[in-house]
């Protein structure tokens, strides 16, 4: 019965991300700012190739597990998430990076590597997108669904 009730909570958390995300949120992950080592990283421009230098690879993922389905929590608990998210990263190049916009600020973490995987954890850490980047491509938000689950 234990594990009968974590699959449904799971499910529950993975529909609940299914919704839709409202345009305002949506213009907003366009807007923002994301900065990674340095570099300045904006949805649908291209990504400057000295970025990938940085991590030594040809793709990479910017994931957070601050304010779950787009919802305000406290500091230390954002923090505390982004510490266990961090960890279970611990076989990937991270760096630390952010996202902004105006007087808004969040920690990310960008992770090198295939984005299937870190799209399923963020999935676990229930947020609704993340940017993909690409090497010679434009820097692409990817919805989380709950499929990735």
């Amino acid at each position: 019965m234990e594990g009968e009730e974590f699959a449904r909570r799971v499910s529950d958390q993975c529909q609940l991300s299914e919704r839709a995300i409202p345009a305002r949120l949506l213009r907003a992950y366009r807007q923002t700012d994301y900065l990674a080592a340095g570099i300045a990283v904006r949805v649908a421009r291209r990504v400057p190739g000295v970025f990938f230098a940085a991590v030594d690879a040809r793709v990479a993922v910017l994931v957070t597990a601050w304010n779950p389905l787009s919802r305000r929590m406290p500091t230390g608990w954002n923090q505390r998430m982004q510490r266990r998210l961090r960890r279970c990263l611990h076989r990937f190049v991270v760096l630390d990076a952010s996202g902004s916009l105006h007087r808004w600020r969040e920690a990310m973490l960008l992770v090198a590597g295939d984005p299937r995987p870190i799209i399923r954890l963020a999935a676990r850490f229930r947020q609704r997108a993340v940017v993909i980047l690409r090497r010679g491509q434009m820097a692409r938000l990817k919805l989380v669904s709950r499929w990735e689950c």
